[in-house]
């Protein structure tokens, strides 16, 4: 029983884990960002209007999310962090003179960044925001389909303790729900 317990697991992991490498491996991706990222590592430069790119497919990443009845409460928040840093950045921009500005404009700036070290902040950073959202809609796929693989092979091993597995993928949908992925992972490497 036991061990037809573990070839179930062994053979979700197994699943979870080439799935983790199809979504997170840089030349098999299907966003811009990896386009971007090669242009940083190359010598261009993250723009404004690379930033905002990647905000809307950050966007596009949450709407999908709900689209598929995936939580995306933090995704959410990482958004809104996003779009603040870009905000700030056009404002870090105004102050450092690369964007023309009134007087206005810049007294606006000055205040809006007084306890920010605005001669830091970049348009790459906000690749930390969307790199997060878009690493975090891969595990959550990784986990559902875990979860799906647990399901289906279940039902080759009459002689499991079907309980047990089930109270496990209970808690691991419930991790998935509330958006802990590393719980839910664990449970079900469990």
């Amino acid at each position: 029983m036991k061990d037809e317990i573990k070839i179930v697991l062994i053979s979700a992991l197994f699943i979870l884990g080439i799935s983790y490498l199809f979504f997170n491996i840089n030349f098999i991706r299907f966003t811009g960002q990896v386009v971007l990222e090669s242009d940083i590592e190359n010598g261009s430069v993250f723009t404004h209007e690379d930033a905002l790119i990647s905000i809307e497919e950050a966007k596009g990443i949450i709407i999908w999310m709900e689209e598929n009845n995936f939580s995306n409460i933090y995704l959410k928040d990482r958004l809104l962090l996003a779009e603040k840093l870009l905000e700030q950045v056009n404002y870090a921009e105004i102050l450092r003179g690369q964007i023309q500005a009134s007087n206005a404009q810049r007294f606006e700036a000055r205040q809006a960044l007084q306890l920010i070290d605005w001669n830091k902040i970049e348009y790459t950073d906000i690749l930390v925001y969307t790199g997060e959202i878009e690493s975090l809609k891969n595990r959550a796929i990784n986990l559902r389909d875990g979860i799906m693989v647990v399901e289906l092979r279940i039902e080759n091993y009459p002689n499991l303790n079907l309980s047990v597995v089930e109270n496990l993928l209970k808690e691991v949908q419930i991790a998935l729900r509330e958006e802990r992925y590393n719980d839910g992972e664990e449970l079900l490497q469990e």
